[in-house]
């Protein structure tokens, strides 16, 4: 698996900050890690994250598939990734499903979240093809149903904060964003949150925290014994909300070690 760079100067890099505190790069690739769960536990996965490692030619010598996912502003990196070498390739993430024409020449694209057809690309791969479009049906994975990412995969002491994620979808319609495009509207939750980590940072990836109070009091309250256990315990903030006429507070947890 190959996460691409960022581009440089951009939101995504802050390597400058990072270096001062000893890291590499603010956060992990969540998306590859958790697709990396949903494929068979008899298939060796090696990771490479771009922005913090080299690909050598002996990772890509060593790969039978090469998949790579990212975002919008991982495309330059990412499209040169698809003509780096003569191995077969799957693309997927935000990037490929909002402008899958542009990844026309990967073997395998998959399109949409992964969940549901994951196991059709798999199948494909199994049988001996190597090459196929896999497209998801927009909005319809129960969160709950998404495995535990492969954390394994990833050097801890490369980044600054590990996400979990929370639930998929947002409620609002903001023009620079498109989330709403990728996942939905309506937030889908999971009905089960829990912590279990030696960082020093862990942040919850959630679009509905700053909608939902009910939401944004249960992932406190279950960060709780996290944070009671750590060397710092829990430095919390209050969030106003700029919603009208009915203005309310947010609560946003980052437990520290």
């Amino acid at each position: 698996m190959v996460y691409p760079k960022f581009v440089p100067d951009s939101f995504w890099n802050y390597t400058e900050a990072c270096e001062l505190v000893g890291a590499k790069y603010p956060a992990a690739p969540l998306g590859l890690i958790t697709v990396a769960a949903m494929l068979p536990k008899y298939w060796d996965i090696h990771l490479v994250n771009r922005n913090t490692e080299p690909l050598m030619d002996a990772d890509l010598d060593w790969a039978d598939l090469v998949m790579i996912g990212g975002m919008l502003n991982q495309q330059p990196d990412f499209l040169y990734l698809i003509d780096l070498h003569g191995k077969p390739v799957c693309v997927g993430g935000p990037d490929v499903s909002s402008s899958p024409h542009l990844y026309a020449e990967a073997d395998f694209q998959v399109i949409g979240e992964a969940e549901h057809i994951i196991e059709q690309f798999i199948a494909t791969w199994e049988r001996g093809e190597r090459s196929g479009v896999f497209i998801a049906e927009k909005f319809k994975i129960d969160v709950t149903l998404s495995p535990m990412p492969r954390y394994d995969l990833i050097k801890f002491d490369h980044y600054l904060f590990i996400g979990v994620q929370y639930s998929r979808g947002c409620p609002f319609t903001c023009e620079f964003c498109d989330i709403i495009e990728l996942y939905g509207h309506a937030p889908r939750p999971p009905i089960r949150f829990s912590l279990s980590c030696k960082r020093s940072t862990i942040t919850v990836i959630a679009g509905m925290l700053i909608s939902s109070t009910t939401i944004s009091l249960a992932i406190r309250r279950t960060s709780a014994p996290y944070c009671r256990g750590s060397k710092h315990g829990c430095k919390s903030e209050t969030i106003r909300s700029s919603f009208r006429p009915k203005p309310r507070s947010i609560s946003r947890t980052t437990a520290s070690c």
